[in-house]
């Protein structure tokens, strides 16, 4: 184990919201981490509303990795805009594009 969260609230909902707003904040880099299958728990309607016991995870839980709105548009667009910033020549004052070349990595991409 690598770091312990612990998270309080007066309610339920407030606890799991509390929680859901840590584990945002929570990075840690290098290892994998239970935090996206935390998440998918966490944002789980049949756990939300308390009505689950220990064998809850396989036939209810649909995914064990909770996915962000859009993050597989985000990452594509990051790996676009790496992949275009060091894949760029470097362009002088004297340099000329050649459009022909230009339009074949246009459309490489």
């Amino acid at each position: 184990m690598v770091a312990k969260l612990i998270v309080t609230g007066d309610t339920r909902e407030q606890a799991i919201e509390r929680t859901l707003s840590a584990l945002e904040r929570f990075h840690v880099k290098g290892i994998r981490t239970t935090i996206p299958f935390c998440k998918a728990v966490l944002h789980n309607e049949t756990y939300r509303n308390g009505d689950f016991d220990p064998s809850f995870i396989e036939p209810r839980l649909h995914s064990t990795v909770w996915r962000e709105p859009h993050e597989e548009l985000l990452a594509a667009l990051f790996a676009v805009y790496t992949y275009t910033h060091e894949n760029t020549p470097e362009i002088g004052p004297d340099t000329q594009i050649d459009p022909w070349v230009l339009n074949k990595r246009i459309r490489n991409l």
